[in-house]
């Protein structure tokens, strides 16, 4: 996950990296440890909820309608 992430950010052949926008560049000017730790850790905590809270297809389709 955090080699793909260091890709995105730091582009490649022929691709852009989101560190060489002006705006991310000048909060986050390059790619290292300590911004690999923040970026894995709020990706998991926004991600959690949706996670924790979701349910199946076969429960959902299974539930009865409330009435």
């Amino acid at each position: 996950m955090l080699s793909k992430m260091a890709g995105r950010f730091q582009g490649g052949y022929m691709q852009i990296g989101e560190g060489d926008n002006p705006y991310i560049s000048r909060v986050w000017n390059e790619w290292n440890e300590a911004l690999a730790s923040e970026a894995k850790t709020l990706a998991h905590l926004v991600l959690e909820a949706p996670r924790t809270l979701s349910i199946s297809a076969e429960e959902y389709y299974s539930a009865s309608p409330a009435g």
